[in-house]
């Protein structure tokens, strides 16, 4: 991409916008808006309110305003920016031609201290180069956090779209954060690891997580209450689920089999026998007074979970998974001065999957999220939609010194997007380790995240136990089945992500950083073993992750919304393969594929694209290429081998990128030899 006035972007901005500024100032004089300084007579109040409301910057700025639009200097400072500022709109434009849009760092470096660069402008200016073009050109831009530096500092990505184009600016923007695999640190915390670093020494972060996962079925836990998301408010509501004088549950046996899958997913004990229980407590969305759960007799026992961590793997620890009944929803948002309750979602099956104490990071926290959450829709056993609610997280948090004993947790409840999971660690590890260096205690308690701060505010002392006071539920017996039972659905279990990922290395030959990339998702894995069915294996995860990605990420849609399924993709691949088409003209195909659907063959033929691979056509463009390039076939056979390369390019410019590669590359060298 060539932007060549760019360059003279920071002294255009430089002039055009403090020539701005001062004409404001002159409009508005500086009294309007902002500090006022009250004096008596009007001339000592301007100058008492520029003096005091403005400052050094500002002045500096002001004044160079006020000099490139005094007479004499207009035309040779103001309106000659002016013009430069057409040209680098009219460089952006050109390159909007060919793009969507632009990726590009937010500044050269790294943010520098706060005062750290006051009387150094230059230095200030400078850090603006790459955000003020866009500026100039009136374009849509927003910036991301796309790494950190050493000192832990965020280093932004700018994403600069075409006029008036905000929507793929932000499609974009959000597909790259929601890829982004930290959250922002102080400068000296090393808490991507699970370490920071205080005044009294090095804190230790410690994670545990209560993910509840919505169980896949049709029905709930125990009425045939309907379980479909966005149904009108409380449509779905059976008299067992209203809490109704004489209603008994009757378990759902087809949500136990989701429990045990789910158990054996994450190679769990399950317990042959289990108990439910009540857990008292009174909430209006909670009409039986109690929810019906599960406490020290749980489906499924002890199980272990792989992440991959930023040190390698590491093993996870489940202490249980207990099947409890959802409650119903506040609705806080409907009157100025009333809630009001809708129970479609009381009475819906949950699993509470419980880790153990293992995490120590933010990271490996979503390292954990996203791995759950990928085996059990491998499983089927929850659809893993967070924004419906289908998988939230309590998180739970403490801070130690390294070596010590554990400390006294906060709980952070039904976190909904594995983002707000990352920052509600860093914000509350942080604030533990503040208050502990004042000598302060931690209280246990429950809090809540706010996404809008980034922070997490208390809502109450959290509970024991016995706080709830369990006991065995006396409408439901105890839950029993067989070890053959197990058995059963153990047969029935699909290939799960790591075993699936470790074929793909060792059968298909993948890298294991593709592999990983392609069994993430079912359905990925799905497409990518129809596709490559018969086919080269890394060629297909090649056109997968490089090219249908790529195009997914950029129109924000997923893959079963794409209108190019495994076959029609296949039947390209094959097409590359055959020498029916070139790899440059068969993304050309593809992208027609993605935005209007249809075969790789009827675009190939309608639009003329098909390869040319006969040789008596190839050697008359060859021949036309080096009649017309003499001088450079004298060079080539005086030792200048890399003109090679340009003999090709002129070859395909010919052909319009429809020669065949290998045969003109064979053709050439049979050329330039004689």
């Amino acid at each position: 991409m060539s932007l060549p006035h760019t360059k003279y972007a920071l002294p255009t901005y430089y002039i055009i916008a403090p020539a701005e500024a001062s004409s404001n100032l002159a409009r508005y004089d500086g009294v309007r808006y902002g500090l006022r300084a009250e004096q008596a007579e009007l001339q000592d109040m301007y100058q008492r309110t520029r003096d005091e409301g403005f400052g050094d910057e500002v002045k500096r700025r002001i004044l160079i305003g006020t000099y490139v639009l005094s007479a004499g200097y207009y035309d040779a400072y103001y309106l000659k920016a002016q013009r430069v500022r057409a040209l680098i709109k009219q460089d952006f434009d050109n390159v909007f031609e060919n793009v969507d849009v632009l990726l590009t760092p937010t500044a050269p470096s790294e943010a520098f201290a706060i005062g750290e660069n006051d009387d150094d402008p230059i230095k200030m200016y400078l850090n603006d180069i790459f955000t003020v073009p866009t500026s100039l050109a009136g374009l849509p831009a927003i910036s991301i956090p796309g790494s950190l530096s050493d000192k832990g500092l965020p280093l932004g990505l700018q994403v600069v779209g075409k006029m008036f184009d905000e929507e793929s600016v932000l499609k974009v923007g959000d597909v790259l954060e929601s890829g982004v695999e930290f959250t922002l640190q102080e400068v000296g915390s090393n808490s991507m690891k699970g370490l920071i670093e205080g005044q009294t020494g090095t804190w230790e972060v410690v994670i545990g997580l209560e993910v509840h996962a919505q169980v896949s079925s049709e029905s709930k836990l125990f009425s045939g209450a309907s379980t479909a998301f966005g149904a009108k408010p409380n449509t779905q509501v059976s008299l067992i689920d209203a809490a109704m004088p004489g209603m008994l549950p009757v378990i759902n046996q087809h949500c136990v089999r989701q429990a045990i899958k789910t158990g054996l997913g994450i190679n769990a004990t399950v317990n042959l026998k289990s108990v439910f229980d009540r857990k008292n407590y009174f909430y209006p969305d909670l009409p039986q007074g109690y929810q019906i759960s599960q406490y020290k007799q749980p489906i499924i026992g002890e199980g272990t979970l792989t992440i991959v961590s930023e040190d390698g793997e590491k093993e996870i620890g489940i202490e249980r998974i207990h099947l409890e009944q959802d409650a119903g929803k506040s609705m806080h948002d409907q009157h100025p001065s009333k809630s009001f309750i809708d129970l479609n979602r009381s009475g819906v099956a949950l699993m509470e999957i419980v880790s153990k104490p293992d995490m120590r990071s933010a990271g490996e926290a979503a390292a954990y999220i996203r791995k759950l959450r990928s085996i059990m829709r491998y499983l089927g056993t929850c659809d893993g939609n967070m924004q419906e609610g289908s998988l939230r997280c309590d998180v739970n948090v403490s801070v130690r010194k390294i070596g010590e004993e554990l400390g006294t947790r906060c709980e952070i409840k039904n976190v909904n997007s594995i983002r707000f999971v990352q920052q509600a660690i860093d914000y509350e590890s942080r604030r533990q380790v503040e208050l502990l260096e004042t000598g302060a205690s931690i209280d246990q308690e429950t809090r809540l995240f706010d996404a809008s701060t980034g922070q997490t505010r208390s809502m109450r002392s959290k509970e024991e136990a016995h706080d709830y006071r369990y006991f065995p539920d006396p409408d439901l017996l105890p839950l029993e089945f067989s070890q053959n039972y197990v058995d059963e659905i153990k047969a029935e279990l699909p290939e799960l992500p790591d075993n699936k990922r470790d074929r793909f290395v060792a059968e298909f030959g993948l890298s294991a950083e593709d592999a990983d990339t392609l069994v993430e998702e079912k359905a990925t894995a799905e497409f990518y073993e129809e596709l490559s069915n018969g086919r080269d294996k890394k060629l297909a995860a090649n056109w997968v992750i490089t090219e249908l990605f790529g195009a997914l990420n950029k129109s924000g849609i997923g893959l079963r919304e794409s209108k190019v399924d495994a076959h029609n993709l296949g039947n390209l691949i094959d097409l590359i393969s055959d020498g029916t088409i070139s790899g440059r003209i068969a993304k050309d195909v593809f992208g027609e594929m993605f935005e209007n659907g249809g075969s790789a063959d009827s675009i190939i033929a309608s639009k003329g694209l098909r390869q040319i691979s006969d040789s008596g056509q190839l050697t008359d463009l060859i021949d036309a290429v080096l009649s017309e390039h003499q001088d450079k076939v004298t060079e080539f056979r005086e030792g200048k081998d890399k003109l090679f390369g340009f003999f090709v390019g002129q070859v395909m410019k010919r052909s319009q990128g429809q020669a065949n590669p290998k045969l003109v590359n064979e053709l050439l060298k049979e050329k330039l030899a004689g």
